[in-house]
């Protein structure tokens, strides 16, 4: 683990190691203070509380940046803390009063700001990368926190827990003032975000994430009383029942962190998404089977102990990634209000119904444990459509540039799904009958007979003894899909490079096609140049035939794709900048001729050839051919944000890199007048805008695939 994520790794701990062991604390102390009929009254009073909290705290992270919110808010706590601890020692009431508000507002919250601070620290290809760490620290600090609380039931009175557990907020305080800023991040202002509440309302998917959010925290907030009454009605206030919550958070943590290290990903890549997140209802549903069967504390703590690992587990690793598809301008404002404005919502409702059954009901377990599980089957019932929802909103992110993927990036298998599917321009119903079909090729030729009918039989059978290429380009001639799609499953055959070409042009074919071609490709360069640069052949062959070129080095490749870059069609000339791109990251030492790749930009630029938009983005790809590859990106990002100064910057790096004649061309095409000549020297301009990158919004990407 590299030295500059020491200090988040040991404030993840230290914050989810506080967060369990405060959990504990307050149970025990609560329900040795007052009976458990008033549980509900405090949770609802708590989720009240921290709901109105987390809208305060929505603004300041999107006003200011998280590495200025959240170490604030961690020091308010610690300091709030002690003074919790104090009015326990007078009123010890009161005081157990106001740790479960406290618990309740600062819990959750600064756990989900402390994730935005690190998304939000590194550029997206580092975070990837600090959050196995990160995380690695957060659950071994979860387990901790529980060991720690269940160690201290034995040793100290309940009350003496307080100042520990301000300590350790005041640890973390100090561990993230120890973080640089590092990671090239500069902090700026950012352009005004829209209401979270109003994002919310405009998209259907939020809403669907934040109700599952709400269900489940509706099911827990049943559980917890459920969970409460069964322990008070079996241990004695006090100690006692400090050393059951410790030993319950404690186990739940080592479940939660088994479950996490082997499962998650096994789970993302067999499951997808969905199918990851519907273990926690599922769990539910099973839990409370369990509980109704036998009445008694194991099966309580059973039920409430599932709901917690699948939801810290499985759940949470589904969850966070159903926010992959949204751009930042959405995420920011809405995130913590789904995350916890949304559980609060989920936990006031929950409360309410527990006093309500209460009232009504001598002996409410049953109920609660049953309306425990409704509310498990109506979170199942959603994540369909969140489901499709996260399908289509990534394919449109992916489509319109919001979001840039790779299949390196993408762990679960339905954003591979999905990636898939944009990449080969196909909606979500046409990417399932390909799905379907392809199951259907791999069956054997005695399961395939019926559905083909007995003329396929028939010449199925006149195949047999043929000459293998003779017959494979029959099939591909032929106007049977099946024929075709049995041909391109066939061993790759250079020699059959100009029978498989138009294949490219059909959606129902191009991804096998494609698969095909690139296999080919090392051998038959010649011909799919001929085919790039061919006018006469159907341009959605032409502009995929430069995205099979991609994958194969060479001068000859590189020739090809250059001439491309001159062709009357915009769609060809941007797919063969693409390619080179590609070609160019995975050879960093391929030197391509900055005068004739800079001719290709001019073109672009003096003829306004293809959309805006889309022509200006070809033309900063062209640019990062030649150029420094990443300063050039991120000045075309700062060019589409709403930033005047990481826009002035960007401009200043383009005046020092770029011949005088793009300089007087670039200017108006996007809004300025001619660049002047550079003011300051390049390096100092370039260094200026790679500190700034992570400040920014995504834009739409440089490479749309097509």
């Amino acid at each position: 683990m590299p030295r500059s994520l020491l200090p988040l790794t040991l404030a993840a701990g230290v914050l989810v190691a506080q967060q369990v062991a405060a959990k504990a604390t307050r149970d025990a102390l609560f329900l040795s203070r007052f009976d458990v009929s008033a549980l509900p009254v405090a949770m609802v009073v708590s989720a009240l509380l921290s709901l109105a909290a987390v809208f305060a705290f929505a603004r300041a992270m999107t006003r200011y940046s998280p590495a200025r919110v959240v170490p604030g808010v961690l020091l308010a706590s610690a300091v709030l803390m002690l003074g919790v601890w104090g009015l326990g020692r007078a009123l010890p009431h009161w005081g157990a009063a106001a740790l479960y508000l406290h618990v309740g507002v600062f819990g959750a919250t600064l756990v989900s700001g402390f994730w935005a601070l690190l998304a939000e620290r590194f550029d997206p290809r580092t975070a990837r990368q600090a959050m196995a760490p990160v995380g690695t620290g957060a659950n071994v600090g979860a387990v901790v926190g529980g060991a720690f609380a269940l160690l201290m039931s034995r040793r100290i009175q309940i009350p003496t827990m307080l100042p520990l557990l301000a300590l350790l907020h005041a640890v973390c305080w100090w561990l993230l003032r120890r973080q640089p800023a590092g990671a090239g991040v500069a902090e700026t202002q950012h352009a005004p975000s829209p209401a979270g509440l109003r994002v919310l309302g405009d998209t259907p998917y939020l809403r669907h994430l934040a109700l599952v959010i709400a269900l489940g925290a509706f099911a827990q907030a049943l559980l917890d009383y459920v969970l409460g009454a069964a322990a008070t009605a079996r241990y004695a206030a006090g100690s006692g029942l400090m050393t059951f919550f410790a030993a319950f958070h404690t186990s739940v943590s080592v479940a939660a962190l088994v479950v996490q290290a082997t499962a998650s990903r096994l789970s993302l890549e067999r499951l997808g998404l969905a199918g990851t997140a519907a273990a926690h209802p599922a769990a539910v549903i099973v839990g409370a089977a369990a509980a109704l069967a036998s009445p008694r504390l194991w099966s309580a703590a059973l039920l409430r102990g599932l709901e917690a690992v699948m939801r810290n587990s499985l759940f949470r690793s589904g969850y966070e990634l159903f926010y992959t598809p949204l751009p930042a301008h959405k995420t920011r404002p809405t995130k913590a209000l789904v995350d916890v404005g949304c559980d609060r919502l989920g936990t006031v409702a929950g409360s309410l119904l527990v006093l309500g059954v209460i009232a009504a009901l001598p002996s409410p377990r049953v109920a609660l444990v049953a309306l425990a599980g409704a509310s498990a089957v109506a979170m199942l019932a959603l994540l369909p459509r969140l489901h499709a929802g996260y399908v289509s909103a990534l394919a449109e992110s992916l489509r319109s540039g919001a979001v840039r993927l790779d299949s390196a990036d993408t762990l679960d298998a339905t954003t591979r799904w999905t990636l898939a599917e944009t990449k080969v321009a196909l909606d979500r119903h046409a990417l399932l009958r390909e799905i379907e079909t392809l199951r259907a090729a791999g069956r054997s030729a005695t399961e395939a007979a019926p559905s083909i009918g007995a003329e396929a039989r028939e010449a199925e059978g006149a195949r047999a003894g043929r000459d293998p290429r003779l017959a494979a380009i029959e099939d591909l001639r032929s106007a049977e899909p099946h024929r075709q799609r049995r041909a391109l499953s066939a061993p790759p055959d250079p020699q059959l490079v100009g029978w498989v070409l138009p294949l490219l042009a059909r959606e129902d074919h191009f991804a096998d096609a494609l698969r095909y071609l690139r296999a080919c490709a090392p051998r038959a360069v010649g011909q799919l140049v001929d085919a790039l640069l061919d006018p006469a052949q159907d341009p959605a062959v032409r502009r995929r035939v430069a995205r099979v070129l991609r994958g194969v080095p060479g001068p000859r490749t590189v020739e090809g794709l250059l001439h491309g870059l001159g062709d009357p069609l915009f769609e060809v000339r941007q797919q063969c900048g693409h390619a080179l791109l590609r070609l160019s990251e995975r050879d960093p030492g391929l030197a391509l001729p900055r005068d004739q790749v800079f001719a290709a930009a001019m073109a672009e630029m003096e003829h306004g050839r293809g959309e805006a938009d889309r022509g200006l983005e070809h033309v900063f790809t062209l640019l990062s051919l030649v150029l420094e590859r990443e300063p050039v990106q991120l000045a075309r990002r700062a060019l589409q944000g709403q930033d005047a100064g990481l826009r002035g910057t960007a401009l200043e790096y383009l005046e020092n890199v770029l011949p005088e004649s793009l300089r007087q061309r670039l200017g108006p095409l996007i809004g300025q007048g001619p660049l002047p000549a550079p003011s300051r020297p390049a390096d100092e301009v370039r260094d200026e805008l790679l500190r700034s990158r992570a400040s920014w919004t995504l834009p739409r990407e440089l490479s749309r695939e097509r």
